[in-house]
């Protein structure tokens, strides 16, 4: 059972508010899978690993995150457009 739905500009937001509710949930559904509440006893270890895995991988992350801000750019950008001239509800 999928545990996420997918979200499509004019047709899941009637509104700027809309978009706020989902991202705020988004956060709280996110920080609900932190490590320190998933993995004990073994939370620290895990997080030892992560640092572990992101200092070998830093170049590659701040590659993605680069183009992921960009990507973000663009779409708040095509959805501001497309709700600019119709009121919150």
């Amino acid at each position: 059972m999928d545990n996420y739905s997918e979200v499509a500009i004019g047709k899941t937001f009637q509104s700027h508010n809309e978009l706020g509710e989902v991202a705020y949930d988004i956060g709280v559904q996110l920080g609900r899978g932190h490590v320190k509440y998933i993995a004990d006893p073994f939370d620290l270890q895990l997080r030892r690993e992560q640092l572990q895995l992101i200092n070998q991988y830093e170049d590659e992350i701040k590659k993605e995150r680069e183009e992921l801000t960009k990507l973000t750019m663009v779409a708040w950008k095509k959805f501001s457009e497309y709700f600019k001239d119709k009121p919150d509800k």
